[in-house]
């Protein structure tokens, strides 16, 4: 596979699942922005270096996640991404109903920084897991460059080291 299909897959798989998150519409029962406020009071009251650590431990486990799910054939990978796209898409969505524009993007947008690891890791997920379908269904042997998907998961665990510290830095 071409590494721009890996990447171009794994960016669609995002994107898409963004779209079908904002598009989402349904009761939450929040009920009301005092509700949202005391939601992001509880987050906002464990201490930075706690929300840090729990912000970047998720989001390895993401990163994981999709580099197992080669495993799959990239499947999972894809599903995991997408379901990421989802969730910060309905976010949004729900947001807007108790937020400013301005409120929402001051507390979304260092979360885009994360979803550049996320969608690395899915595209070696999705990378790998056409080297494991080429090779146990097509018996074709693909050469695996794996100082390359080392140094692609190593900048993947870099982005997301810097998005979570990024994160917590610029919460209220």
């Amino acid at each position: 596979m071409n590494r721009k299909r890996g990447y171009y897959l794994a960016i669609a798989a995002y994107f898409i699942g963004l779209l079908l998150g904002l598009l989402l519409k349904f009761n939450t029962g929040a009920g009301s922005s005092q509700k949202m406020n005391a939601a992001f009071n509880s987050i906002y009251s464990q201490s930075k270096f706690t929300l840090f650590w729990d912000i970047f431990f998720n989001n390895i486990l993401v990163l994981i996640f999709n580099l197992m799910g080669a495993l799959s054939f990239g499947i999972i990978s894809l599903i995991t991404t997408l379901y990421n796209g989802v969730i910060l898409g309905y976010t949004v969505s729900s947001l807007q109903k108790y937020f400013s524009t301005t409120e929402i993007l001051s507390h979304t947008l260092p979360h885009c920084i994360e979803v550049v690891g996320i969608i690395l890791s899915c595209k070696l997920g999705v990378e790998l897991g056409w080297i494991l379908f080429k090779r146990y269904f097509e018996k074709i042997t693909l050469e695996i460059d794996t100082a390359y998907y080392l140094r692609t998961f190593g900048l993947a665990v870099t982005i997301i080291l810097l998005a979570s510290g990024l994160e917590v830095a610029f919460m209220r």
